[in-house]
């Protein structure tokens, strides 16, 4: 027995029923209206959860850049400093004790070198850390635009003209 029939059937009882029976048309009908509007809502939600995502990770890597340019910084202040103690090592001792000189030297440039590994291994990381956030930017760019083209399309569906109609 089809829902036509069925619901006919029992609105035959009572005149209270009919109004029963017109709620449950109009739902049958609506059905597939309500469901294309829930999808479109889900995708309108899954929009916005990457939108948040992106600004996240944007924020995130605007960090990261900033902290790269901390460092290209201090690595340009160490070598500066560096320069600076080595010229002032070098008017003081390199004429009157050339030992002391080298020694000096030495032990300057040896810190010197400990404080650029360290800095480089902290670009690095940073480095790192970029790529890894660019990547995730990336997936989800590539994941929203796949939801934004199902939307276009639910959407062009549902209003051109000889679409399906419920």
């Amino acid at each position: 027995m089809n829902f036509d029939k069925m619901l006919t059937n029992v609105t035959k009882n009572t005149n209270s029923e009919i109004c029963l029976k017109d709620f449950f048309l109009y739902w049958y009908r609506d059905k597939n209206k309500r469901s294309r509007e829930m999808a479109i809502s889900y995708i309108h939600e899954a929009l916005l959860f990457y939108t948040k995502q992106k600004t996240s990770i944007g924020n995130k890597l605007t960090s990261i850049s900033m902290n790269m340019l901390s460092a290209g910084k201090k690595v340009a202040d160490a070598q500066a400093k560096y320069n600076d103690k080595l010229n002032l090592i070098h008017n003081m001792y390199y004429e009157d004790d050339p030992d002391n000189y080298e020694i000096l030297a030495e032990n300057l440039q040896n810190e010197h070198e400990i404080e650029l590994a360290q800095l480089n291994a902290w670009e690095s990381k940073l480095e790192n850390q970029k790529m890894k956030y660019e990547n995730e930017y990336n997936v989800i760019s590539a994941n929203e635009s796949s939801w934004m083209s199902l939307l276009k399309n639910q959407i062009k569906t549902d209003f051109s003209y000889g679409g399906k109609s419920s």
